[in-house]
């Protein structure tokens, strides 16, 4: 009789107990990763990341495990973090460099409500992936002609392209004149203020 108990409890530990509880640390390394890949970084010793992790530990069932909802409080902390960020790294003219690496790097330059509106839409699985920082670039003035503005009104705000158009002589003939347009701008996207 103590050989049939000794057996049913293995049979119950090898067939029963023991794939539950993989199956239970499988949904608890799931979860945890979901917290490690939405709270890095700036947020890798956010409160919020402690009390999750602290929630799936204590999960008795994978299901309890699999419930516990990382997505929401990631995205509020990401949104409080970016937005405190927009405010610090604004430059004079209200714009921030937005930049976004997730397949490829990504820079944008843009108005601080426009950058609100994206974080405020964004969630966590975006904004994680953000930095946002000071713009590094400089007013130039240009003057243009209407004709070299290819006839078009340029106004504040736009977009333009900046196209080099050099002209060299030949010394040894003052007459001639040699005018070289390139294809490709020499400033791309450039914002007429």
């Amino acid at each position: 009789s103590i050989i049939l108990i000794v057996l049913v409890g293995a049979g119950y530990y090898f067939l029963v107990y023991q794939p539950y509880q993989e199956t239970l640390g499988s949904a608890k390394q799931t979860k945890l990763n979901e917290v490690n890949a939405y709270f890095k970084g700036p947020l890798a010793l956010d409160p919020q990341k402690q009390t999750l992790t602290a929630e799936i530990e204590s999960a008795e069932t994978p299901e309890q495990a699999l419930a516990v909802d990382v997505m929401t409080p990631a995205t509020a902390a990401w949104r409080e973090y970016q937005t405190q960020e927009i405010n610090a790294q604004k430059d004079p003219y209200e714009r921030v460099m937005i930049t976004y690496s997730a397949a490829g790097q990504k820079n944008l330059i843009m108005k601080v409500a426009d950058a609100q509106t994206i974080v405020n839409e964004a969630d966590a699985s975006v904004l994680a992936n953000m930095v946002i920082e000071t713009p590094d670039t400089v007013a130039v003035p240009i003057i243009i002609t209407r004709l070299q503005a290819a006839g078009g009104l340029v106004n504040v705000g736009d977009s333009v392209d900046v196209y080099l158009r050099t002209t060299t002589t030949n010394e040894t003939n003052q007459t001639a004149a040699q005018t070289t347009n390139t294809t490709s701008p020499s400033i791309s996207g450039a914002t007429v203020l």
